[in-house]
């Protein structure tokens, strides 16, 4: 989900005379500026904006509820969701002025205070080498940087402040900003002659993205840190790169390659990754506090593909996420809001056929965490038995008997998804089941484990290969090479074939899903799961045209696949196939 807030690129230009009005406030003991000479010592051209670089309010909402606080912190930019951000100066900020021969001259001295709302910085030389109305720059580029320093070792290249937007932008706590400046940060504006001093404006020429990443499987979430994120941007157009170690900066605020040419210099780069501090995944919904990613880019239409990689801290299993966003329109000045659910889609839960609730699911033992061998093979519950069979008037139906069949379908929405008999002997036995020992990772009891089971052709890819419909897949099936018949109305002739599953991955994996083997239920309450040999059940849609009492499901395990029958008060997982 995307939400978009601004900077407010505009600054107001305040008078020198309420600038001296405020001259007041001491520098020296600013925390930013501890150890420097008091501003009145520093020899220079004063410089001064009476505004953060950018702002939208000077507060900071923090809570779920809309109440705000103010923003005490000094990082460089704090971010409300929706209502724009606060850029703060840092004393490490440079300003770069155009003087009356057309030069660039750097700042030789930074003073902030009023925690960063507010700052003066000193220029060389006296108020007459600069004309009213001359252009300043505020640029990322570090010259210490041997890339930079090559092209451009006093920070101006081909007549334009250099600057650069970094390929990691590396995060060591949430919610932070601070970095901005090192990451790309920059902008231009013009300075009012007042006198001897300037007052200038700064409008922003980077663009931003806040990523706020949540886990919705609250149990999961307590288990699992945020590590790594990687931005990319899918443009197939040129000059669409968001990073580079050099680009220029024009006096109109735009971004360029060195002579407009990315393979000139530059090294430009589609892609920005961050290490990211394990942030908590613990919210279930958007908290800026918890776990908030910022970045800096370069401006463009841009396709995202985002990347996050999050970490068991108990299993120590990693796995990436891919959230694609397509069409952001990124502005300079602009903060995008991208919000992303990290939740791994549900694992299948145990039902009796059809029942009202789910009874459990396989407990953890951390004390062997990295694989299903550490899932209790037995879990003793108080029994199900035969009267918690589901009551609907259909399965309760005393004149359903082998001399009169009758169709019953299963009615609770869980339910919904799940192949009936015919869809699944397709998925069975035109389905190419692949019996792997780790498949895909999961979820189980609140951590991230691998799994044994088989994949399966998608339903798309079946109708595809066997030239059939939706309709004629769910209405039947020609079971051990007999007539299309519905098993829904028809009970199976004797016991369904067995047939063997391969034992490598398809070529065309993104044609297949993964079912994972998880065993099942009995009707006391015991879950049979060998890990040695582990099995896989689970319901279809359908009971037997017969019993009541009796429906179908799929089984399997690395010596084959089949359709079995089994008693509606056994629970076998559940899960909608694909």
């Amino acid at each position: 989900m995307k939400l978009k807030t601004y900077f407010n690129a505009t600054l107001l230009c305040l008078a020198s005379s309420l600038f001296a009005a405020c001259a007041g406030d001491n520098l020296a003991d600013s925390d930013n500026n501890k150890g420097k000479q008091p501003i009145e010592e520093v020899k220079g051209v004063h410089f001064s904006i009476d505004s953060p670089k950018a702002s939208a309010k000077l507060r900071v909402t923090l809570n779920e509820d809309g109440t705000t606080v103010t923003a005490k912190t000094r990082t460089v930019i704090k971010h409300t969701i929706g209502n724009g951000a606060d850029a703060y100066w840092s004393a490490n900020d440079k300003l770069w002025v155009k003087d009356k021969n057309g030069n660039w001259k750097q700042s030789i001295a930074t003073y902030v205070y009023d925690e960063g709302r507010r700052a003066t910085f000193i220029m060389p030389g006296s108020a007459n080498d600069y004309n009213d109305n001359c252009q300043v720059a505020y640029c990322s580029a570090d010259l210490t940087d041997s890339s930079v320093s090559m092209f451009a070792p006093d920070g101006i290249g081909n007549g334009y402040p250099v600057t650069h937007i970094s390929y990691e932008q590396n995060q060591t706590t949430p919610n932070d900003f601070s970095k901005a400046g090192e990451w790309g940060d920059c902008g231009v504006g013009t300075a009012k002659k007042k006198t001897n001093k300037f007052d200038f404006t700064l409008d922003h020429s980077a663009t931003y993205l806040c990523l706020l990443p949540r886990c919705e499987n609250a149990t999961l979430g307590q288990n699992i840190e945020l590590t790594n994120i990687q931005i990319k941007a899918d443009n197939p157009m040129q000059m669409a790169d968001i990073a580079s170690n050099i680009f220029e900066l024009h006096d109109d605020g735009t971004i360029h390659y060195p002579n407009d040419n990315p393979a000139s210099f530059g090294n430009p780069s589609s892609m920005i990754t961050a290490t990211v501090a394990n942030f908590p995944l613990t919210n279930t919904t958007t908290s800026l506090e918890t776990n908030a990613c910022y970045f800096v880019l370069r401006p463009a239409l841009h396709d995202f593909t985002i990347t996050y990689t999050i970490k068991d801290k108990v299993t120590g299993i990693e796995i990436y996420i891919e959230k694609k966003v397509n069409g952001v329109d990124c502005k300079p000045g602009e903060i995008n809001d991208f919000t992303a659910n990290l939740s791994l889609r549900n694992r299948p839960m145990y039902y009796t056929w059809d029942s009202e609730n789910n009874i459990g699911e396989l407990k953890y033992d951390s004390s062997s965490p990295t694989t299903l061998s550490s899932i209790t093979a037995r879990i003793y519950t108080s029994g199900f038995g035969d009267e918690n069979v589901p009551g609907t008037t259909a399965h309760e139906d005393p004149t359903v008997s082998p001399t009169n069949p009758k169709r019953i379908d299963a009615t609770h929405t869980y339910m919904n998804g799940v192949p009936n008999v015919n869809e699944m002997m397709w998925y069975a036995y035109k389905g190419d089941a692949r019996w792997v020992n780790q498949g895909p990772v999961i979820a189980v009891s609140g951590y991230l484990v691998r799994t044994a089971g088989v994949w399966l052709k998608k339903k798309a890819k079946i109708l595809a290969d066997e030239h059939i419909t939706e309709a004629y897949m769910r209405d039947g099936f020609a079971l051990g090479g007999g007539a299309y018949t519905d098993y829904r109305i028809n009970p199976i002739n004797g016991t369904a074939p067995k047939v063997s599953v391969g034992t490598s991955l398809p070529a065309n994996l993104a044609d297949y899903f993964f079912v994972p083997a998880l065993g099942s239920y009995d009707h006391y309450g015991i879950n049979w799961y060998d890990y040695s040999d582990p099995e896989g059940y689970y319901w279809t849609s359908s009971a037997t045209p017969t019993s009541p009492s009796v429906a179908y499901g799929l089984y399997f395990s690395q010596t084959g696949i089949s359709i079995k029958e089994n008693y509606v008060y056994n629970p076998y997982c559940v899960l909608p196939f694909e």
